[in-house]
């Protein structure tokens, strides 16, 4: 087995948080604060950073209102304030996904059955009736993905027509929200998707492109595919990207801007050349991620940091497939402490043991704002305050984004690095 240090990079990688004027400005406030996004950082030059964002606005009315809402995103993790609605929403189309990628909780048993149980699909109708809600609310971004891969979607509506991705970044789009995004593995993208996402024009799409081909296929190959001499992972997903930027700049569109993202050990062999390659095939901006052991164990005491408190419940709200309304990104465990009810007309929730048999949880109902303004949340929003969050288990104590932290570029012990997984992983499927 191959230890990690033989690919550590001789060069020191320049990478920043997002947002790292805001940063310094609000950060002082409360240092203990988990930045805006925890995980992922920019890998790409500061002039290429600012085009990507830049780009997206073509009037100085929506620049000024998006400045307005990265502002508020930092003063409320500082201040503690959660304002009269979520900044932010994710909406789940899929919490399943076709890839099986070692460092990804969606591979376990626990998940598949317990979690997504019965519905791994958003309804139509409920996506809409969140839309609108959240336009109504007064939401500022949103974000269609979350668990699994949104390039799946594939339901009925009412009346029995087909919507897939598309239409539902379409609909979103259409509600002129000041931000739409997403995030995809980019494999399923066929020339009609592109044509979808293009005449939508969301902000940004963002790919999981773990490392070039080598560490790429080894990571992200679909697990109905493992077998396949002849199915190149990498070359379809860089293929599908390319196109992309070729058709947005022959339509001479700007949106939608193009993101990569990667977990750093996967490109810590030659993060310059990577960098390089993801610019060379039409990407915009370049980051990079830590990876996390999502594996299930419980924290130990040493690695958790008491004095750090989490931003997300005073600036974004996350509904799950299943209709289940979830303070974070990080309660992909849907966790009952974390559960702030199933959103309005939505069905019971399903889960599947493992004979088979279907469970029925009755959760109660609540739209954006009867969630966001509930006592439960402000309860949650106390103990995060106070310092008190690791009191809330399953759930928060256990959060990794509260861990003491070793830096982005940290390789764990047990990654095994030549063949880009974890030493053991319990309870595949």
């Amino acid at each position: 087995m191959k230890t990690n240090n033989q690919n550590l990079p001789a060069q020191i990688v320049d990478v920043r948080p997002r947002d790292e004027e805001l940063h310094k400005k609000w950060k002082p406030l409360n240092k203990n604060v988990t930045p805006t996004d925890n995980s992922h950082f920019v890998f790409s030059n500061r002039q290429e950073e600012e085009a990507f964002y830049a780009y997206q606005f073509d009037t100085e009315e929506k620049k000024k209102l998006y400045k307005e809402y990265r502002s508020a995103w930092w003063q409320r993790a500082a201040e503690y304030k959660h304002g009269e609605a979520p900044l932010a929403l994710i909406v789940e189309l899929v919490s399943t996904c076709n890839l099986a990628c070692t460092m990804c909780f969606t591979i376990t048993d626990k998940f598949q059955n317990s979690v997504t149980g019965a519905t791994r699909m958003m309804p139509w109708s409920q996506f809409t009736k969140i839309i609108d809600d959240a336009k109504s609310s007064g939401v500022y971004s949103i974000c269609i993905s979350w668990r699994g891969e949104a390039t799946l979607y594939r339901v009925r509506d009412e009346q029995g027509n087909i919507k897939t991705f598309g239409d539902a970044i379409k609909y979103a789009c259409s509600k002129n929200f000041l931000e739409v995004t997403s995030l995809t593995h980019g494999q399923n993208l066929t020339d009609n998707l592109i044509e979808d996402i293009l005449e939508a024009q969301p902000n940004w799409i963002s790919f999981s492109v773990d490392g070039l081909e080598e560490e790429y296929n080894k990571i992200r190959t679909p697990r109905n595919k493992k077998n396949d001499e002849n199915y190149n992972a990498f070359k379809i997903v860089t293929e599908n990207i390319q196109k992309l930027s070729t058709r947005r700049d022959e339509k001479k569109l700007k949106l939608p801007r193009l993101r990569s993202n990667s977990v750093f050990p996967s490109i810590s062999k030659y993060p310059e050349k990577y960098k390089s390659f993801m610019k060379s095939i039409g990407i915009d901006l370049v980051t990079t991620s830590e990876v996390n052991d999502y594996r299930e164990h419980r924290l130990k005491e040493e690695e958790i940091n008491f004095d750090w408190s989490c931003a997300y419940p005073f600036q974004r709200m996350t509904v799950s497939a299943n209709s289940i309304i979830l303070p974070c990104p990080a309660a992909d465990q849907e966790e009952e402490a974390l559960v702030f009810g199933r959103y309005k007309g939505s069905p019971p929730k399903k889960t599947r043991n493992y004979d088979g048999t279907i469970n029925m949880t009755n959760i109660p109902e609540n739209t954006i704002l009867s969630a966001w303004h509930s006592q439960k949340w402000n309860n949650l929003r106390n103990m995060h305050k106070n310092k008190t969050r690791h009191l809330i288990e399953p759930g928060c104590r256990n959060c990794l984004h509260g861990v003491k932290k070793k830096g982005v570029s940290n390789i764990p012990s047990d990654w095994d690095v030549e063949n880009m997984e974890w030493n053991y992983h319990p309870t595949k499927v």
